[in-house]
């Protein structure tokens, strides 16, 4: 969907936008529903509260980028607006008791646009160690680091992370989004549930450790040493695994490197065993992916992951179209040796990888044909 722009109403404190009327809730800021700014331009929100400034109050302040080449800074320059979001919808909405979102966009005196992040922390955290665990993140997702600060002290202290990120063709839902997730990332450092959609985030910033006592589940399977693929057993289980994250309905990730022990009947991580990189292994399990799984899987990855002159193995299976499932594979391990001959259709139950029923596959099979026959009235089985 293109981006809608933004227009100042010159002569009042307004903002038009698409389908709402933004107006000021204080001397500096505004408060809009998510939903009514989720499409609107960067750039446009920007030039328009730069033109209200400009009007109103004579500074004459022109946009720009924030530099990337500056050096991060304790605190960023002082805001000339804010837009404060709420999650209340528009027919909800309530200027007074609509609740305000952790997440703000701000226009700086300097004519800037930077997105804040704020957190809540019951004891210090290194500004260092945030550093390292927000720039992997930002990076990858076309933004950077600008300024980290906090206020407070002992056990009530509050975490301001602004970032920037590209304007051109990005709108507000786009870096709201981005904002929430490195909250997600940094409440996981802080000992909150790791979710799938921040987790390699998480080994990408080198803070490994963060996986230990979490469980394996239907998106997480951890392995302490890499396939032993001169084994035909071996391949097949590199191939099962894959596979079942590809049936599972979000994708998953498989981390060679950790070790896990069962804990109230669940495979738990508990220890970071790192391997050595070996280039040559990430084109074998590419290979037994293609080879082995019927429909191979879309956008398979393998990164190898190094911090400290240690390393891991991330694979990871994103989501698969649904009309593509299920993805099987050839073979099926039947006392301790692979028959070619059979084939199995592995699938994530928990924290474990199970083959499916032949009452799930006959039921897989009867929907698909009674779907034909529904498309097609004339169609008739032999």
């Amino acid at each position: 969907m293109k981006p809608t722009q933004a227009k100042a109403i010159l002569g009042d404190s307004e903002i038009q936008l698409d389908c709402w009327t933004m107006q000021r809730t204080g001397s500096d800021q505004y408060l809009a529903p998510l939903e009514a700014i989720e499409n609107i331009s960067i750039t446009s929100i920007r030039n328009a509260i730069l033109k209200h400034q400009n009007y109103h109050w004579g500074h004459e302040v022109r946009p720009r980028n924030w530099p990337r080449s500056k050096l991060l800074i304790e605190q960023a320059p002082p805001d000339l607006d804010c837009i404060l979001v709420t999650r209340t919808p528009i027919s909800e909405y309530d200027e007074d008791y609509s609740p305000a979102e952790p997440i703000e966009f701000r226009v700086t005196k300097n004519g800037e646009f930077l997105v804040r992040s704020e957190f809540f922390a019951n004891e210090y955290v290194e500004v260092e160690e945030l550093i390292k665990l927000a720039r992997p993140y930002l990076s990858r997702n076309g933004a950077g680091l600008a300024a980290i600060d906090y206020e407070g002290s002992g056990s009530q202290i509050y975490y301001f992370i602004d970032f920037w990120l590209s304007e051109r063709g990005n709108t507000l839902g786009h870096a709201y989004r981005i904002a929430e997730g490195l909250i997600d990332l940094v409440h996981c450092f802080l000992g909150s549930p790791i979710n799938q959609d921040i987790a390699v985030d998480i080994l990408r910033s080198g803070k490994w450790q963060i996986f230990l006592g979490q469980p394996e589940s239907p998106w997480l399977e951890v392995k302490s040493t890499p396939y032993r693929l001169e084994e035909e057993t071996e391949k097949y289980e590199l191939a099962k695994d894959i596979c079942s994250m590809a049936n599972s309905k979000r994708g998953g990730i498989i981390i060679i490197g950790m070790k896990s022990r069962k804990r109230n009947g669940i495979d738990t991580i508990d220890q970071i065993t790192p391997i050595e990189k070996g280039w040559k292994l990430t084109a074998r399990y590419k290979s037994i992916a293609r080879n082995y799984i019927y429909p191979a899987p879309e956008d398979f990855d393998i990164t190898y992951l190094e911090h400290n002159k240690k390393c891991i193995l991330v694979m990871q299976i994103p989501r698969q179209q649904e009309e593509m499932k299920p993805y099987i594979v050839y073979g099926a391990n039947i006392s301790s040796k692979v028959k070619g001959s059979y084939f199995s259709i592995p699938q994530r139950n928990g924290d474990a990888t199970v083959a499916s029923s032949p009452a799930a596959i006959h039921s897989m099979l009867a929907v698909g044909r009674a779907l034909l026959r529904s498309k097609n009235p004339d169609h008739r089985s032999d």
